[in-house]
């Protein structure tokens, strides 16, 4: 993905219309083996019901708390048998909970809620709906990997750098830096295939609006 380039092709204020335009450019992809990431901004009260979302073999659930809120959970980590502790990076401190962390799931569902920032990845594209995409002016980034564009003419295919990207209410995909009300649809491709992107574009009704972001 370090390698890969997502070209913005549709721009929208309707998250149906966004569904649309996704399954229009998911059915150009041949792979069965697509999964989805989501990271969206929430509360401390929905980690329970994203956890429930999580799929089996995918039961941690990464956040981001204020490291003033994460001081009092951490340790509630360890005292449910984990030694795992959290990691302090720019926007805060990452901390993963299980579903068997119940003293510090306890915590959180009786303390005020705090802003947090949830990553699950690895769901099946049929556990995803967009109903879980909070409300605005939360920011969400959703991505659909292991997509690959097939072969055609001199094309061998493209497995690697292969996918589809939503960023909802944000002005980019991955840093989801503010933005208006709305959607922004990408396509993936190798960085650099410009060709191919307005390729699989044109073919799902769509046009290339932007030089390609990458991470």
């Amino acid at each position: 993905m370090s390698d890969s380039g997502f070209h913005l092709v549709e721009v929208g204020s309707d998250l149906d219309q966004a569904g649309e335009v996704v399954d229009r450019l998911l059915a150009l992809n041949v792979s069965d083996r697509v999964l989805v990431e989501v990271e969206c901004e929430t509360t401390s009260h929905a980690l329970d019901w994203w956890l429930s979302r999580a799929t089996v073999g995918w039961t941690t659930l990464e956040f981001l708390l204020p490291p003033e809120v994460a001081v009092e959970v951490e340790w509630l980590l360890v005292a449910d048998g984990r030694a795992r502790g959290g990691v302090v990076g720019p926007e805060g401190v990452h901390l993963w909970v299980e579903p068997t962390d119940t003293a510090a799931l306890e915590k959180l569902a009786r303390s005020a809620p705090v802003p947090v920032r949830v990553y699950v990845g690895d769901l099946k594209p049929a556990l995803f709906t967009w109903a879980m995409i909070p409300p605005a002016p939360a920011r969400t980034l959703v991505y659909w990997d292991d997509c690959w564009w097939p072969p055609e003419g001199e094309f061998r295919g493209e497995s690697k750098h292969a996918g589809v990207a939503v960023a909802v209410n944000a002005s980019t995909l991955w840093d989801l830096d503010p933005g208006p009300v709305g959607f922004r649809v990408y396509v993936e491709t190798r960085s650099g295939d410009v060709e191919l992107a307005r390729r699989l574009a044109g073919k799902a009704r769509l046009e290339v609006l932007a030089e390609a972001e990458s991470l």
